[in-house]
């Protein structure tokens, strides 16, 4: 099942918090441009391309700052405090997989 053409069939991920991200941010007239063929990835997409934990992922996100900024953050109700969910472009994760990212030596 393909999520609004933007997330490939087979892909692992939260499919319900994904579609309803994807849902949500299509909703938005604020935000920029998403176009039909861009892909949206969250912590869990990128620890499964890379076989490493979500909590190591998100250390990343929060500590590294060459990390690339979130496009968006969603499900987090104004005011609650929550943290919500953050995705970010496909292509811009792979650029910083490519560049930044050392996998350990076993």
């Amino acid at each position: 099942m393909s999520v609004g053409g933007w997330i490939p069939s087979g892909e692992l991920l939260n499919r319900k918090t994904l579609h309803v991200a994807i849902w949500r941010l299509s909703k938005v007239a604020t935000m920029s441009a998403v176009d039909d063929g861009e892909q949206l990835v969250g912590i869990g997409d990128i620890a499964f391309q890379l076989k490493i934990t979500r909590q190591a992922v998100d250390y990343w996100t929060r500590k590294d700052p060459r990390f690339p900024e979130p496009l968006q953050i969603i499900n987090a109700p104004a005011g609650s405090g929550a943290k919500g969910t953050r995705v970010w472009r496909k292509r811009e994760i792979d650029v910083w997989i490519h560049e930044h990212y050392r996998r350990r030596k076993a």
